[in-house]
């Protein structure tokens, strides 16, 4: 004979395997929380990368502006703002949007 009874740990078991619910369906809170975090976190990195493309677009523009060999202020101006803009990037470390 066994010195541990395992019939009743087996039963349990199956009992518990047989009686799943949807933990989905009972805790509908907490996946609401998940939706609405989900969603301020997905809207946060589109936020992020729509102003790093933004920044990339006017810098582009800017140093193509320098190379078509345009001498109005303006146009040296914005250059010298955007390459400032990046210097500054450099000296913060790159994380932070100038």
């Amino acid at each position: 004979m066994a010195a541990i009874d395992t019939s009743a740990l087996i039963a349990r078991g199956a009992s518990t395997l047989a009686k799943r619910s949807n933990w989905a369906k009972h805790e509908a809170g907490v996946i609401v929380v998940f939706c609405i975090v989900g969603i301020v976190g997905i809207g946060l990195v589109s936020l992020w990368l729509h102003k790093l493309l933004t920044a990339r677009k006017v810098a582009r523009a800017a140093n193509q502006k320098g190379r078509n060999g345009a001498e109005d202020d303006d146009s040296r101006a914005g250059a010298r703002r955007v390459a400032l803009t990046f210097y500054v990037r450099r000296l913060d470390g790159g994380g932070g949007m100038v």
